[in-house]
């Protein structure tokens, strides 16, 4: 399924347009359902980073988006589904287009599950990037460390209903014509990446389970170079919620970048959450292990005030301290860094 590329600010601007035309509409689709929605994140940051001696102030924007989503109910059980989500670069720092794309699938839902295809949040993240819960800086406080993308793009997805909590979910992502078949690295024509998870919710319980594997590192979507074509990633995570109170979560996952070349990495995390009254307390610490290398921690705290269930400000710190030195050269290097963070976050 070939998805809409926004490489000029006029495209993108006319299907945000079309899209509002059909949230406005909604009364008059038969029985489809469309919802308007998006998230204006802005946040003025403070960063000290010690790789480069440079201190800087800046305005930055933290995934602000926009998006429409909905459903018709097609009888006996089944229904429609589709959501397109585009990213708004509300700094205004637009690099030849204020919009990119962040979601554009659609599919079908019923007792069985539901199939989606198109460019999606990944099975894999889906499961263990539940310590995705900061406001700013990075995918939470150490998913985003092994160099996985939180959405996939080409991608055919089967997610299971619930079954007293337990849930399965399967992806595969096929790119066909987009690898450059000369490439040894890009060297699929069939399945480029493929993903494998179960989650289980109950209660103050979630756990969740996810291997991935790369037949190509092409396909498109844009792995971190540190993937080879024969790479493969599994990860666990689990959290429990102490009433109202306390939210305690942690995440291990363990790379291989190439089987061949026997490159391979760790990281793993603890992250904890404090509700009192409109008020979120987080601290967290994730660790980067690179075999034969050194050690990448990353540490955060943040304070978050709720004004209402639709908009927070929040204030928070990330020291990133990474020891130079990785022996693999399938290992991003990374900085030494410390920054601090004041933000507003207003959904609709």
């Amino acid at each position: 399924m070939s998805c809409i590329a926004l490489s000029r600010p006029r495209h993108a601007a006319s299907l945000i347009a079309a899209a509002v035309g059909l949230a406005l509409m909604g009364p008059g689709l038969a029985s489809a359902e469309t919802t308007l929605y998006g998230s204006v994140r802005v946040g003025v940051q403070y960063t000290d980073d010690d790789t480069t001696d440079v201190n800087a102030w800046d305005v930055v924007n933290e995934a602000s988006r926009l998006g429409v989503r909905g459903s018709e109910d097609l009888g006996g059980g089944l229904s429609a589904i589709y959501q397109y989500e585009f990213g708004v670069n509300a700094d205004g720092k637009a690099d030849g287009s204020p919009f990119n794309q962040r979601l554009s699938w659609v599919g079908l839902k019923g007792g069985f599950g539901s199939v989606t295809a198109g460019r999606q949040y990944s099975p894999y993240y889906n499961a263990v990037g539940i310590d995705d819960v900061w406001n700013g800086d990075m995918t939470g406080t150490s998913f985003g460390l092994v160099g996985s993308p939180t959405r996939i793009s080409n991608a055919l997805i089967y997610t299971s209903p619930s079954f007293s909590g337990l849930s399965f979910a399967g992806a595969i992502t096929m790119d066909g014509a987009g690898n450059d078949l000369n490439d040894p690295l890009k060297k699929s024509d069939g399945i480029d990446l493929y993903d494998l998870a179960v989650s289980y919710k109950n209660g103050p319980l979630v756990l969740g389970a996810a291997y991935r594997g790369m037949e190509s590192n092409g396909g498109g979507e844009s792995f971190n170079s540190r993937y080879f074509s024969d790479g493969s990633l599994w990860g666990l995570a689990a959290s429990y919620k102490f009433g109202d109170v306390f939210n305690l979560i942690g995440s291990y996952q363990d790379a291989t970048f190439s089987d061949d070349l026997d490159s391979k990495a760790k990281a793993y995390g603890v992250t904890g959450e404090l509700f009192f009254g409109n008020n979120v307390l987080r601290g967290g610490w994730g660790r980067y292990d690179v075999d034969n290398g050194d050690d990448y921690d990353v540490w955060r705290a943040g304070y978050q005030y709720n004004l209402s269930k639709r908009t927070r400000v929040w204030l928070e710190y990330i020291d990133s301290d990474f020891a130079s030195g990785a022996t693999s050269p399938f290992v991003s290097t990374g900085d030494e860094y410390k920054n601090i963070q004041f933000g507003m976050r207003h959904d609709f």
